[in-house]
């Protein structure tokens, strides 16, 4: 029976036949080392990636919730505004004795 063995080439495997001998052997390692190292550097790679992506999704869900805060503590201090403005308006209209009809004509001109 025929023993073959592979070996290492400039661009990729060759197939020969013969015998083994230590310098064949530790090509063979060498050659199934590498396959193994690039396939776990491609999954940690991957695995990285997934990493990046989960870390930009929370940053984004945290900028989300801090948007969601200042709307609603925009929407609070305009609320207020308007209010006081109001007050103020009231009050003009009271110690002037004016009516809101009196204060509409008065803006139309």
């Amino acid at each position: 029976m025929q023993k073959y063995y592979l070996v290492k080439i400039k661009n990729g495997l060759e197939l020969q036949d013969g015998p083994l001998n230590n310098l064949h052997i530790l090509q063979i390692f060498c050659i199934i080392g590498s396959v193994i190292y690039r396939r776990c550097f491609v999954m940690a790679r991957k695995a990285n990636y997934e990493e990046k992506i989960s870390a930009i999704e929370a940053k984004i869900e945290k900028k989300h919730n801090e948007i969601k805060a200042l709307k609603s503590q925009l929407s609070e201090l305009k609320a207020k505004k308007a209010s006081n403005d109001y007050q103020e308006l009231t009050e003009y209209m009271q110690a002037n004795n004016l009516t809101a009809a009196e204060v509409l004509a008065s803006i139309k001109g």
